[in-house]
């Protein structure tokens, strides 16, 4: 049985899994995704071009999807369409031209979507696809380096099944 959107949002609303001072788990059984973030990482830190975003916290994956935390790598579980959200603190100095990009198994050399500034506190890449079981994602930065601030959960991605 399938949940409509809003039945999804009410489930992602009253969700009683235990929280990291960012949010609660979902509550619902058939909910599909994950919300992963950076700890344990100098308050600062530098990633470079063509590196992935170490995020190497699991706040909560639920229905089945894996995540590497060694290798930021969310493995899909189920054929269907997912949003995948990907928010970066930067510190305020941050001022070079950056992008971020969402990549799909080991085409590491372009992105299957990319996304960047020019000035600003905080990058946001945030889209959908169409995907099959097993195909692999991760977070990599395109054009850098990019400094993030890591003190504090703020930066994330998160994959959910629509």
């Amino acid at each position: 049985m399938s949940l409509s959107q809003n039945q999804r949002i009410t489930a992602l609303e009253a969700g009683s899994g235990s929280g990291s001072g960012s949010g609660s788990a979902p509550a619902a059984s058939e909910f599909i995704g994950g919300k992963f973030y950076m700890s344990g990482l100098a308050a600062l830190t530098i990633f470079q071009s063509g590196v992935t975003i170490g995020f190497n916290t699991v706040d909560y994956n639920l229905g089945g999807g894996t995540f590497d935390a060694a290798t930021s790598v969310y493995t899909i579980p189920t054929d269907g369409v997912y949003m995948f959200i990907v928010r970066l603190a930067l510190s305020n100095t941050s001022t070079q031209s950056i992008s971020i990009g969402l990549y799909l198994d080991d085409q590491l050399s372009n992105p299957l979507y990319r996304n960047g500034k020019l000035s600003g506190n905080s990058e946001n890449l945030i889209t959908t696809h169409n995907c099959t079981a097993g195909q692999r994602f991760r977070v990599r930065v395109a054009t850098g380096p990019v400094t993030v601030e890591t003190a504090r959960p703020w930066s994330e991605f998160i994959v959910t099944k629509m």
